[in-house]
């Protein structure tokens, strides 16, 4: 009878429903986003149905540097630390790094708010698209790009030391902007 249930409820999906999948990273050791080696989706990369785990766990924090390519991904929960140097990355749902977080090229995207607990430094790129990038850990500034609506929301203290704020990287799709909200401090030195 359970056999005859899940027949039917196979067919009985409509086509074209993505349903959400794990992807973990796989290897002990800091790595490439772009290796699909490093991910239990090998031999693919991790895709838009996919909500993706960064943790290899001890007391060692790997770094994993997001570097070239167009990836799309559901969300994202990393105990590891993040490093976005080039290429664009999306997120379609809430995502949370509970490590630290770099941004120095590229663009992070998408509709879903990332948060992120640990430390930051924003050093250059494009944050775009309608999620939100809520900073609750100390983070220091010196360049970067919103647009297309995304908000960078302060919960921590921001220092802004040198370089540019753009408010509006790509004219005519609608401005980012910046929210010091819960108690944050926003300093500029």
């Amino acid at each position: 009878m359970a056999l005859a249930f899940a027949f039917t409820l196979a067919f009985a999906l409509p086509s074209g429903i993505a349903v959400a999948a794990p992807a973990n990273w796989v290897v002990d050791a800091n790595g490439f986003w772009d290796i699909a080696g490093n991910w239990s989706s090998s031999p693919f990369l991790p895709g838009a149905a996919d909500d993706v785990t960064i943790d290899v766990g001890g007391a060692t924090v790997r770094t994993i540097t997001h570097r070239s390519g167009t990836d799309t991904i559901n969300s994202l929960l990393s105990q590891e630390h993040i490093d976005l140097t080039g290429g664009a990355l999306s997120l379609n749902a809430a995502s949370l790094v509970n490590a630290s977080f770099s941004f120095s090229s590229g663009t992070l995207g998408g509709a879903g708010n990332l948060t992120i607990a640990g430390a930051t430094t924003l050093s250059g790129g494009t944050m775009t698209g309608a999620g939100r990038t809520i900073l609750q850990g100390g983070t220091v500034l010196s360049a970067l790009n919103l647009d297309a609506g995304r908000v960078l929301a302060n919960q921590g203290a921001l220092v802004w030391s040198t370089g540019s704020l753009n408010f509006n990287a790509d004219s005519g799709v609608g401005a980012g902007h910046l929210e010091n909200t819960n108690g944050g401090l926003f300093e500029a030195t």
